[in-house]
């Protein structure tokens, strides 16, 4: 992680950003997809049974994390946020759906 962020901040390289994405896929949450063709991703910390994010940068906070964008199957996702407030037992995702799965007949 930390050679990323100096390839991107002291280097200035522009392919490169300043922040790292973690992703956990657990071997259970991909079985639930594959059996159920549901999914969920959550910016939590990661566990065995939830597919989770973060982001690993400078100035990281807890309250507001951004996801990124994907793509899973004909569904795709962008501008996913996440606002966590623990004193308030308050938590809210908002995204923007760039696709969704075209109707059948």
């Amino acid at each position: 992680m930390d050679e990323i962020i100096h390839t991107s901040v002291v280097e200035k390289r522009s392919t490169v950003g300043s922040k790292v994405l973690g992703f956990c896929i657990p071997r259970e949450s991909a079985q639930a997809y594959f059996e159920t063709g549901r999914s969920g991703m959550f910016a939590t910390e990661p566990n065995l049974a939830t597919t989770a994010f973060t982001y690993f940068e400078d100035g990281y906070s807890e309250l507001h994390q951004y996801g990124p964008t994907f793509v899973c199957g004909e569904i795709a996702v962008t501008a996913v946020k996440t606002e966590n407030d623990p004193s308030r037992d308050f938590q809210s995702s908002g995204f923007r759906l760039l696709s969704l799965p075209k109707r059948r007949s």
